[in-house]
């Protein structure tokens, strides 16, 4: 049962999508959106009531592909559920133009479930829930002697304060980003590529090098390039770009939006459709 999506989690209001004398079926899958407001592409239609909360996504678009997450054959349902379905096919397909940005692999893919990759905005939803054993789940070896871990409250304050520094290793954990911390950048702030390309011109050349090169965006300039060359870059591109935590932890160019000239905190949902109506 899919509830209109308005602002926050509630109130809900639930609709039924089959027919009364429809054989019981599952009732599908659906994803709590957890990072989907970071990542322009995705546009959330519609929550689904299963296992989960009427919170999680059922019916969702990234890109050009369509999330349909009700699992009942179409003939099973009723004339709310046809609308439904008939309704999202019509809207995504508006959006000839855009593309999904970044791709995750699903845990469900290999033998058993892989872990996930650990990022600060991981960190912070388990404020609420927070247990001292994540600890050790969440960080490197060597940052662990340094993270308080005697009480709940002494650890958020430390970890809010280090967050901008903290970054995701190959390994999937978090670590400091010495670079980042010694030059006092933060990866994920709006200034960052105007801070440490001005960085570029002064004695700390090489860490700034080291930091354009791991969070720029694929086509970004070599990390060598002069201060010059990375300015026009920024300038050219710095409207359409986003912090990705779940495509790498660093920044993604998003070229649909470069290309209509909309700066991409512009450019979500309905503003990325192409044409309407569709040419036949």
């Amino acid at each position: 049962m899919p509830k209109s999506w308005g602002a926050g989690d509630g109130p809900y209001r639930f609709l039924r999508l089959t027919r009364d004398d429809a054989p019981r079926s599952r009732p599908g899958w659906c994803v709590y959106p957890s990072g989907f407001d970071a990542t322009p592409e995705v546009e959330v239609i519609c929550g689904g009531r299963n296992s989960k909360k009427p919170s999680a996504a059922a019916i969702w678009r990234q890109g050009n592909l369509l999330h349909f997450g009700f699992e009942p054959d179409p003939s099973a349902y009723n004339e709310v559920g046809r609308a439904l379905l008939t309704n999202a096919i019509v809207y995504a397909s508006r959006f000839g133009d855009d593309r999904p940005l970044f791709r995750e692999k699903s845990p469900f893919k290999s033998k058993g479930r892989g872990r996930r990759p650990i990022t600060p905005d991981f960190v912070g939803q388990w404020r609420d829930k927070f247990n001292v054993k994540m600890i050790d789940y969440w960080f490197e070896p060597e940052l662990l002697a340094a993270v308080p871990r005697d009480d709940a409250e002494i650890f958020w304050a430390w970890f809010d304060a280090n967050r901008p520094f903290l970054r995701t290793t190959e390994a999937g954990k978090l670590a400091f980003d010495e670079e980042a911390r010694a030059l006092g950048a933060k990866p994920r702030a709006a200034s960052f590529f105007a801070d440490t390309i001005a960085m570029l011109d002064r004695g700390d050349r090489a860490r700034a090098q080291k930091l354009l090169a791991r969070y720029a965006p694929e086509g970004a300039p070599k990390s060598e390039a002069g201060a010059e060359i990375w300015s026009t870059w920024w300038r050219d591109n710095g409207p359409y770009l986003y912090w990705s935590e779940s495509d790498g932890h660093r920044w993604a160019l998003d070229r649909l939006a470069k290309r209509r000239g909309i700066p991409t905190g512009e450019c979500r949902g309905p503003k990325r459709a192409g044409p309407y109506p569709l040419p036949r």
